[in-house]
């Protein structure tokens, strides 16, 4: 689909969606094979929704870091936000702030039910996060980012006693990076005096 020409915000939005909502009847497949340990349940509590805010502090403040003056010198980033751009840069543009909280949400329940709650209690921090990183192989290093995430999400579900702060950190990221990441297409598609002026 013509993601990255033709704003489609809708579209992807629904995709996106509907696709990490996906994980959660897989994670409960998953605790049903294991019945032993079952699904790590959610628990609403005031601590757990501090945690979870607090929690996504670190990776917002890294992600701004990637995406200043300074960050985006490594070449790493700059392949990531042009393939970002190739992909669907013109969608990324033309999101709203409600598509990207859905986004955000939807990542937050479906990825942390299905690996903090239904893999984490039988493989462990370490292979979880390896998985998680396998299962966003954009590049090299952004896979080895995201095990580290998941490393940092599953300390998050072990200390916050449950995956409600490994939920509203992820989720609270994610949304700060989709922000990110729609200013930074538009920055690129400046024309380049204006876009050396904004940073």
């Amino acid at each position: 689909m013509d993601f990255d020409r033709t704003p489609r915000p809708g579209l992807f939005t629904t995709i996106v969606v509907l696709g990490e909502l996906a994980a959660i009847p897989l994670a409960f497949f998953i605790a049903w094979l294991w019945p032993d340990v079952g699904l790590q349940r959610i628990e609403w509590s005031r601590d757990g929704l501090v945690l979870g805010l607090l929690g996504a502090i670190p990776p917002g403040v890294f992600a701004l870091w990637i995406l200043s003056p300074a960050g985006r010198k490594l070449p790493f980033v700059g392949r990531i936000t042009s393939m970002l751009r190739e992909l669907a840069g013109a969608t990324f543009q033309a999101l709203s702030p409600v598509q990207m909280v859905l986004i955000a949400a939807a990542a937050g329940f479906g990825e942390e039910i299905l690996f903090r709650g239904a893999l984490q209690p039988h493989l462990g921090i370490f292979i979880t996060s390896l998985l998680f990183g396998l299962l966003h192989p954009f590049t090299l290093t952004y896979a080895i980012l995201v095990v580290l995430m998941g490393a940092y999400l599953g300390w998050l579900a072990e200390h916050g006693q449950g995956l409600l702060a490994p939920i509203v950190t992820h989720a609270v990221y994610n949304f700060i990076a989709l922000s990110l990441i729609r200013r930074e297409m538009q920055r690129m598609d400046e024309p380049p005096e204006r876009a050396e002026a904004n940073g």
